[in-house]
């Protein structure tokens, strides 16, 4: 996962306890988009490639010039964001997987769990990526509820040689099998639009991670 913003989490967490004291919390949603780099942004410069909505928020808000990215693959990464530590620290040093029989152990502190504290509501959406095994999942993590799969869409044929049958998930029910990935960016834009739509009915603050499945195939 190319340039991705683990300074973030530094972030979060100096704003998570400001939040604590805060009459009202604010409500956080991340945007995270897998495996493309600053510079495929037309508001980062890209001669070709248009972001309207993305360069709207970037006018909006905050255009970040200066960052790293702790590794430049996918579970490395994601360990980074969640933890805010080294991924050779948390045991995750490459990308996993289906099988694998370990992943992010859910003895770490994760942000998912900081907003927990915070009395926040949770949901992560998209591509998970940091382990199948009990355990490992986003419900061990802190996370209330998952919609989205455990590894990139790509993890079959043609582009990955392996006999796991991928699907999407409900918290822990598999309930779509072998997913169209030309309809992922729909069903997850839906859930993730669903999701705020209901927890916003709450006076409880929510928190939710809603990628972008920039991947293979192009």
């Amino acid at each position: 996962m190319k340039k991705y913003l683990c300074s973030v989490l530094g972030l979060l967490c100096t704003g998570i306890s400001a939040m604590a004291q805060s009459p009202q919390k604010p409500n956080v949603i991340f945007i995270l988009a897998d495996d493309m780099g600053y510079a495929d942004l037309s508001c980062y410069g890209h001669p070709q490639i248009r972001t309207p909505f993305l360069d709207r928020m970037a006018a909006e808000g905050f255009r970040g010039g200066s960052f790293m990215v702790s590794a430049p693959s996918c579970t490395p990464s994601r360990a980074s964001f969640m933890t805010g530590r080294y991924p050779d620290h948390v045991k995750m040093p490459y990308a996993i997987a289906p099988g694998t029989p370990f992943g992010l152990n859910d003895s770490l502190l994760t942000v998912a769990k900081m907003f927990r504290r915070n009395q926040y509501q949770t949901m992560m959406i998209g591509k998970w990526h940091l382990g199948d095994q009990p355990n490992t999942k986003p419900l061990d993590h802190g996370f209330q509820h998952f919609f989205g799969m455990l590894y990139s869409h790509d993890y079959q044929d043609p582009f990955v040689k392996t006999d796991t049958a991928l699907a999407v998930f409900y918290d822990q029910q598999r309930v779509i099998e072998k997913p169209d990935y030309s309809k992922l960016m729909d069903l997850y834009t839906d859930s993730a639009t669903a999701y705020i739509r209901r927890a916003a009915q709450s006076k409880q603050p929510f928190f939710s991670i809603s990628p972008t499945p920039c991947h293979t195939p192009p």
